[in-house]
């Protein structure tokens, strides 16, 4: 009966860590060196809830990645971005993801 219990008690410790991960893809205006990328990125990591945050000037891009249960809204974000960092953000995707 060991035997049986000890794989099951591993397989329900690891369901809950299977999640839906929210993206938000913005395009953000102005964002043309790696000093507005730190900006940028330095500012969307100070949001409650911001879990990985990617930003290119290549592409004038930032990716923002949120934890479980948090409720970020993109006017949130955009308000943030152009507050604190100066910069104005469209949101072009959000993306719900399988994460294990």
């Amino acid at each position: 009966m060991k035997l049986f219990i000890a794989p099951l008690l591993s397989m329900i410790l690891l369901v809950p860590s299977l999640s839906l991960a929210k993206k938000y893809t913005y395009e953000v205006s102005g964002l043309m060196c790696a000093a507005c990328e730190n900006k940028v990125k330095k500012t969307l990591n100070s949001v409650e809830g911001v879990k990985v945050v990617s930003v290119s000037s290549k592409t004038g891009k930032a990716v923002i990645e949120v934890k479980e249960g948090t409720d970020i809204t993109s006017e949130k974000i955009q308000n943030k971005l152009k507050e604190e960092a100066g910069f104005s953000a469209k949101e072009i995707k959000t993306v719900k993801e399988k994460k294990s």
